[in-house]
Protein backbone atom coordinates (compact mmCIF):
# COMPACT_ATOMS: atom_id res chain seq x y z
CA UNK A 1 0.00 0.00 0.00
CA UNK A 2 1.35 3.19 -1.14
CA UNK A 3 0.92 6.77 0.91
CA UNK A 4 1.31 10.10 -0.83
CA UNK A 5 3.18 12.69 1.33
CA UNK A 6 3.96 15.96 0.69
CA UNK A 7 6.55 18.53 2.33
CA UNK A 8 6.40 22.46 1.72
CA UNK A 9 9.83 24.42 2.06
CA UNK A 10 9.79 27.67 2.89
CA UNK A 11 11.83 27.98 -1.34
CA UNK A 12 8.20 27.41 -2.51
CA UNK A 13 8.62 24.52 -3.75
CA UNK A 14 6.94 21.10 -2.40
CA UNK A 15 8.41 17.60 -2.40
CA UNK A 16 5.78 15.19 -3.18
CA UNK A 17 7.08 11.70 -2.21
CA UNK A 18 5.02 8.02 -2.62
CA UNK A 19 6.18 6.31 0.43
CA UNK A 20 5.19 2.43 1.03
CA UNK A 21 4.13 1.27 4.51
CA UNK A 22 7.45 -0.80 4.17
CA UNK A 23 10.32 -0.26 6.44
CA UNK A 24 12.99 -0.34 3.63
CA UNK A 25 11.12 1.79 1.06
CA UNK A 26 10.08 4.34 3.81
CA UNK A 27 13.83 4.83 5.31
CA UNK A 28 14.92 5.10 1.22
CA UNK A 29 12.06 7.99 1.09
CA UNK A 30 13.29 9.82 4.47
CA UNK A 31 16.80 9.70 2.69
CA UNK A 32 15.69 11.43 -0.45
CA UNK A 33 13.74 14.24 1.51
CA UNK A 34 16.72 15.32 2.95
CA UNK A 35 19.07 14.90 -0.03
CA UNK A 36 16.93 17.79 -1.82
CA UNK A 37 16.54 19.68 1.11
CA UNK A 38 20.31 20.05 1.58
CA UNK A 39 20.92 20.96 -1.80
CA UNK A 40 19.99 24.11 -1.07
CA UNK A 41 23.03 25.33 1.01
CA UNK A 42 21.68 26.13 4.47
CA UNK A 43 17.62 25.11 3.97
CA UNK A 44 17.68 22.59 6.70
CA UNK A 45 18.75 24.85 8.88
CA UNK A 46 16.72 27.87 8.03
CA UNK A 47 13.48 25.66 8.22
CA UNK A 48 13.94 24.61 12.00
CA UNK A 49 15.42 28.24 12.91
CA UNK A 50 13.40 31.02 11.30
CA UNK A 51 10.23 32.01 11.91
CA UNK A 52 8.32 34.09 8.31
CA UNK A 53 6.38 36.53 8.28
CA UNK A 54 4.30 39.04 6.49
CA UNK A 55 3.43 42.22 7.11
CA UNK A 56 3.14 46.11 6.44
CA UNK A 57 5.73 47.47 9.02
CA UNK A 58 4.39 51.33 7.37
CA UNK A 59 1.88 50.62 9.21
CA UNK A 60 2.44 48.41 11.94
CA UNK A 61 1.55 49.54 15.74
CA UNK A 62 3.09 47.15 18.13
CA UNK A 63 5.64 45.01 16.20
CA UNK A 64 7.23 43.45 19.42
CA UNK A 65 4.04 41.63 20.26
CA UNK A 66 3.32 40.79 16.64
CA UNK A 67 6.64 39.14 17.16
CA UNK A 68 6.60 37.74 20.63
CA UNK A 69 3.15 35.81 19.61
CA UNK A 70 4.84 34.10 16.31
CA UNK A 71 7.56 32.68 18.50
CA UNK A 72 5.87 31.97 21.94
CA UNK A 73 6.27 28.18 21.13
CA UNK A 74 9.08 27.80 18.98
CA UNK A 75 12.58 26.35 20.16
CA UNK A 76 16.32 26.76 19.26
CA UNK A 77 14.62 29.78 17.22
CA UNK A 78 17.71 31.49 15.73
CA UNK A 79 16.09 34.66 13.89
CA UNK A 80 12.96 35.75 12.64
CA UNK A 81 12.64 37.00 9.34
CA UNK A 82 9.87 39.85 8.47
CA UNK A 83 9.08 40.96 4.97
CA UNK A 84 7.76 44.19 4.62
CA UNK A 85 4.50 44.60 2.51
CA UNK A 86 3.39 47.84 1.77
CA UNK A 87 0.49 48.94 -0.81
CA UNK A 88 1.05 45.61 -2.65
CA UNK A 89 5.19 45.77 -3.05
CA UNK A 90 7.40 43.95 -1.31
CA UNK A 91 11.12 45.01 -1.83
CA UNK A 92 12.70 44.93 1.23
CA UNK A 93 12.79 42.52 4.56
CA UNK A 94 14.34 42.21 8.37
CA UNK A 95 15.82 39.31 9.57
CA UNK A 96 16.18 39.98 13.72
CA UNK A 97 18.59 37.71 15.58
CA UNK A 98 15.64 35.85 18.21
CA UNK A 99 18.21 35.85 21.08
CA UNK A 100 18.64 39.63 20.65
CA UNK A 101 15.18 40.53 20.36
CA UNK A 102 14.33 38.19 23.21
CA UNK A 103 17.21 40.67 25.63
CA UNK A 104 15.88 43.85 23.85
CA UNK A 105 12.23 43.05 25.37
CA UNK A 106 13.31 42.26 28.46
CA UNK A 107 15.20 45.68 28.43
CA UNK A 108 12.57 47.25 26.93
CA UNK A 109 15.02 48.86 24.70
CA UNK A 110 15.57 48.54 20.79
CA UNK A 111 18.09 50.34 20.08
CA UNK A 112 21.03 47.98 20.10
CA UNK A 113 18.14 45.70 18.02
CA UNK A 114 18.43 48.27 15.61
CA UNK A 115 22.20 47.11 14.95
CA UNK A 116 22.35 43.60 14.74
CA UNK A 117 19.42 43.30 12.87
CA UNK A 118 19.99 42.81 9.09
CA UNK A 119 17.32 45.46 7.01
CA UNK A 120 17.79 44.67 2.88
CA UNK A 121 16.49 44.54 0.00
CA UNK A 122 14.29 41.27 -1.66
CA UNK A 123 16.60 38.92 -4.04
CA UNK A 124 13.33 39.11 -6.02
CA UNK A 125 10.45 41.48 -5.44
CA UNK A 126 6.92 40.63 -5.21
CA UNK A 127 3.45 41.58 -5.68
CA UNK A 128 1.14 40.81 -2.96
CA UNK A 129 -2.68 41.25 -3.36
CA UNK A 130 -3.88 44.50 -1.10
CA UNK A 131 -7.35 43.97 1.27
CA UNK A 132 -10.49 45.64 -0.26
CA UNK A 133 -9.98 49.32 0.23
CA UNK A 134 -12.95 52.00 0.51
CA UNK A 135 -12.12 55.75 -0.70
CA UNK A 136 -14.39 58.86 0.22
CA UNK A 137 -12.61 62.13 -0.61
CA UNK A 138 -13.57 65.76 -1.40
CA UNK A 139 -11.88 67.35 -4.86
CA UNK A 140 -11.43 70.98 -6.25
CA UNK A 141 -10.34 71.23 -9.62
CA UNK A 142 -10.37 74.57 -11.21
CA UNK A 143 -14.18 75.20 -11.40
CA UNK A 144 -15.30 71.55 -10.66
CA UNK A 145 -15.97 70.75 -7.20
CA UNK A 146 -17.20 67.40 -6.75
CA UNK A 147 -17.36 64.29 -3.54
CA UNK A 148 -15.93 60.88 -4.58
CA UNK A 149 -16.67 57.52 -3.33
CA UNK A 150 -15.27 54.26 -4.35
CA UNK A 151 -13.88 51.07 -3.90
CA UNK A 152 -10.71 49.07 -4.98
CA UNK A 153 -10.39 45.50 -5.31
CA UNK A 154 -7.69 42.81 -5.95
CA UNK A 155 -8.96 40.24 -8.05
CA UNK A 156 -5.65 38.27 -7.74
CA UNK A 157 -2.39 38.73 -7.09
CA UNK A 158 -1.29 41.32 -10.28
CA UNK A 159 -5.01 42.18 -11.07
CA UNK A 160 -7.57 44.54 -9.25
CA UNK A 161 -10.23 46.76 -10.18
CA UNK A 162 -10.90 50.45 -8.95
CA UNK A 163 -14.68 51.47 -8.92
CA UNK A 164 -16.02 55.36 -7.82
CA UNK A 165 -18.58 57.53 -8.03
CA UNK A 166 -18.66 61.26 -7.81
CA UNK A 167 -21.52 63.68 -6.90
CA UNK A 168 -21.52 67.23 -8.36
CA UNK A 169 -23.87 70.22 -8.50
CA UNK A 170 -25.43 68.70 -11.59
CA UNK A 171 -26.05 65.30 -10.46
CA UNK A 172 -24.29 61.55 -10.04
CA UNK A 173 -21.48 60.79 -12.35
CA UNK A 174 -18.96 57.85 -13.31
CA UNK A 175 -15.88 59.22 -11.50
CA UNK A 176 -13.35 55.89 -12.12
CA UNK A 177 -14.19 52.24 -13.45
CA UNK A 178 -10.80 51.15 -14.63
CA UNK A 179 -8.77 47.83 -14.77
CA UNK A 180 -5.25 47.70 -13.25
CA UNK A 181 -2.27 45.23 -13.68
CA UNK A 182 1.14 44.94 -12.46
CA UNK A 183 4.24 42.68 -12.58
CA UNK A 184 7.71 42.71 -12.37
CA UNK A 185 9.08 41.90 -15.71
CA UNK A 186 13.21 42.66 -14.96
CA UNK A 187 14.30 41.91 -11.76
CA UNK A 188 13.87 45.84 -11.12
CA UNK A 189 11.36 46.68 -13.57
CA UNK A 190 7.89 47.05 -12.57
CA UNK A 191 5.15 47.51 -15.07
CA UNK A 192 1.92 48.93 -14.63
CA UNK A 193 -1.31 49.29 -17.30
CA UNK A 194 -4.51 50.72 -16.84
CA UNK A 195 -7.54 50.30 -18.71
CA UNK A 196 -10.75 52.42 -18.45
CA UNK A 197 -11.79 55.65 -16.88
CA UNK A 198 -8.64 55.81 -15.23
CA UNK A 199 -9.90 59.40 -13.25
CA UNK A 200 -12.27 61.99 -14.23
CA UNK A 201 -10.15 63.62 -16.67
CA UNK A 202 -8.56 60.11 -18.24
CA UNK A 203 -10.55 57.83 -20.43
CA UNK A 204 -8.49 55.00 -22.19
CA UNK A 205 -5.43 52.95 -21.84
CA UNK A 206 -2.27 53.49 -19.61
CA UNK A 207 0.97 51.74 -19.61
CA UNK A 208 3.91 52.93 -17.06
CA UNK A 209 7.51 51.31 -16.39
CA UNK A 210 9.47 51.76 -13.16
CA UNK A 211 12.97 51.20 -13.07
CA UNK A 212 13.44 50.97 -9.78
CA UNK A 213 16.45 51.83 -7.90
CA UNK A 214 16.27 50.96 -4.42
CA UNK A 215 19.73 51.15 -2.89
CA UNK A 216 19.72 55.05 -4.22
CA UNK A 217 16.37 55.68 -3.22
CA UNK A 218 15.14 56.73 -6.46
CA UNK A 219 13.56 55.55 -9.62
CA UNK A 220 13.14 55.79 -13.79
CA UNK A 221 9.42 56.43 -15.43
CA UNK A 222 7.81 56.10 -18.58
CA UNK A 223 4.25 56.60 -19.17
CA UNK A 224 2.39 55.97 -22.25
CA UNK A 225 -0.97 57.34 -22.55
CA UNK A 226 -3.71 56.90 -25.20
CA UNK A 227 -7.31 58.15 -24.85
CA UNK A 228 -10.30 55.97 -25.55
CA UNK A 229 -12.37 56.53 -29.58
CA UNK A 230 -15.25 57.54 -27.10
CA UNK A 231 -13.41 59.57 -24.23
CA UNK A 232 -15.60 61.87 -22.72
CA UNK A 233 -15.74 65.40 -23.61
CA UNK A 234 -13.31 66.66 -20.99
CA UNK A 235 -10.59 64.20 -21.43
CA UNK A 236 -7.05 64.47 -22.09
CA UNK A 237 -5.70 63.02 -25.44
CA UNK A 238 -2.87 60.82 -26.17
CA UNK A 239 0.16 61.86 -23.80
CA UNK A 240 3.84 60.38 -23.07
CA UNK A 241 5.32 60.96 -19.78
CA UNK A 242 9.19 60.85 -18.52
CA UNK A 243 9.86 61.15 -15.39
CA UNK A 244 12.99 60.84 -12.69
CA UNK A 245 12.26 60.74 -8.60
CA UNK A 246 13.94 60.41 -5.76
CA UNK A 247 13.70 60.67 -2.02
CA UNK A 248 15.54 63.81 -0.32
CA UNK A 249 16.45 62.67 3.12
CA UNK A 250 17.27 66.34 3.83
CA UNK A 251 13.38 67.70 3.35
CA UNK A 252 12.43 64.17 4.32
CA UNK A 253 10.70 63.88 1.44
CA UNK A 254 10.26 62.15 -2.28
CA UNK A 255 10.49 64.30 -4.92
CA UNK A 256 9.19 63.66 -8.68
CA UNK A 257 9.97 65.75 -11.88
CA UNK A 258 8.81 64.73 -15.42
CA UNK A 259 7.99 66.09 -18.87
CA UNK A 260 5.03 64.90 -20.44
CA UNK A 261 4.02 65.57 -24.15
CA UNK A 262 0.46 65.95 -24.83
CA UNK A 263 -1.28 65.79 -28.12
CA UNK A 264 -4.67 68.30 -28.68
CA UNK A 265 -6.29 68.14 -32.07
CA UNK A 266 -2.88 67.07 -33.97
CA UNK A 267 -0.76 70.05 -31.62
CA UNK A 268 1.99 68.88 -29.38
CA UNK A 269 2.10 70.69 -26.05
CA UNK A 270 4.59 70.39 -23.61
CA UNK A 271 4.21 70.07 -19.55
CA UNK A 272 6.52 70.50 -17.15
CA UNK A 273 5.37 69.09 -13.84
CA UNK A 274 6.93 68.86 -10.06
CA UNK A 275 5.78 66.59 -7.29
CA UNK A 276 6.55 66.75 -3.58
CA UNK A 277 5.13 63.96 -1.17
CA UNK A 278 5.69 63.92 2.54
CA UNK A 279 4.96 60.98 5.23
CA UNK A 280 3.61 63.53 8.04
CA UNK A 281 2.55 60.10 10.27
CA UNK A 282 1.97 56.39 9.79
CA UNK A 283 -1.59 57.07 7.99
CA UNK A 284 -0.97 60.84 7.12
CA UNK A 285 0.42 61.99 3.72
CA UNK A 286 0.68 65.37 1.79
CA UNK A 287 1.65 65.71 -1.63
CA UNK A 288 2.17 69.02 -3.48
CA UNK A 289 2.11 69.41 -7.39
CA UNK A 290 3.29 72.14 -9.97
CA UNK A 291 2.60 72.07 -13.25
CA UNK A 292 3.78 74.56 -16.16
CA UNK A 293 2.94 74.57 -20.12
CA UNK A 294 5.90 75.33 -22.09
CA UNK A 295 4.79 77.90 -24.44
CA UNK A 296 4.82 82.04 -24.36
CA UNK A 297 1.38 82.56 -22.70
CA UNK A 298 1.91 79.46 -20.31
CA UNK A 299 -0.28 79.36 -17.16
CA UNK A 300 0.66 77.36 -14.27
CA UNK A 301 -0.85 74.63 -12.60
CA UNK A 302 -0.31 74.04 -8.65
CA UNK A 303 -2.08 71.90 -6.22
CA UNK A 304 -2.10 69.25 -2.99
CA UNK A 305 -3.85 66.48 -1.64
CA UNK A 306 -3.82 64.87 1.64
CA UNK A 307 -4.86 61.38 2.66
CA UNK A 308 -5.53 59.36 5.64
CA UNK A 309 -4.73 55.90 4.96
CA UNK A 310 -6.10 53.14 7.47
CA UNK A 311 -5.17 49.53 7.29
CA UNK A 312 -6.07 48.57 10.85
CA UNK A 313 -7.51 45.49 10.49
CA UNK A 314 -10.53 45.23 12.72
CA UNK A 315 -12.31 42.07 11.50
CA UNK A 316 -9.41 39.80 10.56
CA UNK A 317 -11.67 37.34 8.43
CA UNK A 318 -13.04 40.31 6.35
CA UNK A 319 -9.63 42.35 6.02
CA UNK A 320 -10.26 45.68 4.31
CA UNK A 321 -8.73 49.03 4.52
CA UNK A 322 -10.42 52.73 4.07
CA UNK A 323 -8.40 55.82 2.78
CA UNK A 324 -9.85 59.73 2.52
CA UNK A 325 -8.47 62.29 1.32
CA UNK A 326 -9.05 66.37 0.27
CA UNK A 327 -7.60 67.18 -3.37
CA UNK A 328 -7.46 70.63 -4.63
CA UNK A 329 -5.47 72.07 -8.06
CA UNK A 330 -5.92 75.43 -9.41
CA UNK A 331 -7.02 73.83 -12.79
CA UNK A 332 -7.61 70.72 -14.73
CA UNK A 333 -5.58 71.27 -17.83
CA UNK A 334 -3.03 69.48 -16.42
CA UNK A 335 -2.82 66.00 -14.62
CA UNK A 336 -0.44 65.85 -11.29
CA UNK A 337 1.89 63.23 -10.35
CA UNK A 338 -0.25 61.24 -8.02
CA UNK A 339 0.05 57.44 -8.60
CA UNK A 340 -0.26 54.70 -5.71
CA UNK A 341 2.37 52.82 -7.13
CA UNK A 342 5.05 55.71 -6.69
CA UNK A 343 4.16 56.50 -2.92
CA UNK A 344 4.34 52.44 -2.12
CA UNK A 345 7.60 52.52 -3.62
CA UNK A 346 9.75 54.90 -1.48
CA UNK A 347 7.86 53.41 1.58
CA UNK A 348 9.17 49.92 0.70
CA UNK A 349 13.11 50.61 0.80
CA UNK A 350 15.41 49.24 2.84
CA UNK A 351 16.11 52.96 3.77
CA UNK A 352 13.14 53.66 4.97
CA UNK A 353 12.82 50.41 7.13
CA UNK A 354 15.99 51.95 8.81
CA UNK A 355 14.81 55.79 9.20
CA UNK A 356 11.07 54.40 10.46
CA UNK A 357 12.75 51.98 13.12
CA UNK A 358 11.83 53.69 16.53
CA UNK A 359 8.05 53.64 14.89
CA UNK A 360 7.44 50.29 14.60
CA UNK A 361 9.89 48.54 16.71
CA UNK A 362 8.76 50.06 20.26
CA UNK A 363 9.09 47.90 23.65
Amino acid sequence: MLQNHIFHHESGQDFAIHVAEQTQPERIAKHKILEQLLRDEGSLNSLRSQVVSRMNLAQAEDLPAVLDSLTSERALLRSVRVQHVNRRLSLSQIEIPYAAFKSAQRYQDGNALAYLSDISRLNTFEIHPLPKTYFWGLSAQGDTRRAVVGITNDLERYLSTRLAINFQKNGLGLDQASLTGRMFVEKNILAVSKLGRIDSFSDGFQLSAYQLMPAAEAFWAAHLYAASPKRCARCRNTGVTFEQAGFSRNWDMSVSKAIRFEETEHILHPFLLISARKRLSKKVSLEAFSGLQLKRDAEASFGFTLKLLDTTLKDPARPKQTESFIEIFSNSAMMPLTEEDRSAYFENTPSFLKRTWADYMRF
